[in-house]
């Protein structure tokens, strides 16, 4: 199976920022899915939509890649709501793939049929991210609203496999379907596929409506200890032990786009080369974080793109959380400050928690 090359686009990534080049960008085509996932940030009905603006039409959002492509950008992120359900999704991604740039897609994998799979056969996407929310239909139907999309799910990912298409599992774990952990690694171990466990789970940032059905943050924690176990290959599991028993940063992963060393402002790519554009039209440093917003299909990319990197140089950190041992471990940043405090530079009970959780449960592992 075709891979993507993470040590080069690390490279580029870690280039591209002291550069302020937008070398990496994420287009969230529509917020529409068709499942109804009860822990969802995003998921927008077109009554919700109606308020916050109208999806880009295929020709805006191929006028708008033709400036990414002439500003530098690299490599994009398809995603949603369910990109799937766009039906000139494969108008789009047969001309983005024309424009040179390196495709990835996050998709349920629900929609995904032999069209698309011949598509991507023709022209391979770097990776497809396909979130499997459980290996049951009861799971599905408890979580998504839906049994028979696991049955569908299953068969975008043998469709997938058959087509040599470079996949990834990913899977996110709540209070409803933290028990099909086992279930979902084995089924990612029988294909030899890779398997990423998320254990934290935004707030609904960017739609109204009740909090997310989340685990307690020393649950979570020591969840995402617990995953390193279906996760991590052996050797890899004995280097993230040794690394909390020792306070000193764990291994790095392949892919993340954390860009490590000391920064102002945004740590990770966001806001230094990469760039969230919203179905709205919208563009934020990271989906997680609407604001600081700038207009890009109003603008023209490159002045909104300035503007949107000077705007991150100047938020704010949590300047608390500089000392703190578990530091290296913390999934803390910026965006998750912002949702979990209201501030970019509060310092989250929830982040904190969870993070003495997972290294404690991670040294108990050793």
């Amino acid at each position: 199976m075709p891979q993507q090359n993470y040590p080069i686009r690390r490279m580029l990534l870690q280039r591209a920022a002291l550069t302020k080049d937008p070398v990496s960008g994420i287009l969230e085509l529509t917020p529409r899915c068709n499942l109804r996932c009860r822990m969802c940030y995003i998921r927008m009905t077109p009554e919700e939509m109606a308020p916050r603006g109208r999806e880009r039409t295929t020709a805006e959002w191929l006028a708008l890649a033709e400036e990414l492509r002439e500003a530098g950008t690299v490599f994009l992120l398809l995603t949603g709501g369910e990109p799937l359900l766009r039906p000139d999704f494969p108008d789009l991604y047969r001309a983005l793939s024309g424009m040179g740039f390196s495709l990835s897609l996050n998709t349920n994998g629900t929609l995904l049929n032999g069209e698309i799979a011949a598509l991507f056969r023709e022209l391979p996407p770097a990776a497809v991210n396909l979130t499997l929310y459980g290996a049951s239909e009861a799971a599905y139907r408890q979580l998504c609203g839906e049994g028979e999309a696991f049955h569908r799910a299953v068969e975008a990912v043998e469709l997938l496999r058959a087509n040599g298409t470079a996949l990834r599992l990913n899977t996110t774990l709540t209070a409803c379907n933290r028990e099909e952990l086992p279930g979902i690694a084995a089924f990612a171990k029988a294909r030899a596929l890779s398997l990423r466990v998320v254990t934290y789970l935004f707030p609904p940032l960017r739609r109204d409506g009740p909090g997310v059905e989340r685990l307690r943050p020393e649950e979570a924690g020591a969840l995402s200890a617990e995953s390193r176990r279906w996760t991590d290959a052996p050797e890899t599991l004995a280097a993230r032990i040794a690394a909390v028993k020792a306070r000193v940063p764990e291994p790095c992963v392949p892919g993340e786009d954390c860009l490590g060393g000391s920064r102002e402002g945004l740590r990770c790519a966001a806001g230094n080369c990469q760039f969230w554009v919203a179905w709205n039209g919208e563009m934020y440093p990271c989906g997680m974080m609407p604001e600081p917003v700038v207009h890009p299909f109003r603008e023209g990319f490159l002045p909104a793109w300035r503007a949107l990197t000077e705007a991150s140089a100047r938020i704010p950190v949590a300047a608390a959380c500089e000392g703190c041992e578990l530091k290296s471990y913390c999934l803390a940043c910026a965006a998750l400050s912002r949702a979990e405090t209201g501030r970019t530079d509060g310092v989250p009970d929830y982040a904190c928690r969870l993070t003495a959780a997972y290294c404690r449960r991670l040294a108990e592992m050793g």
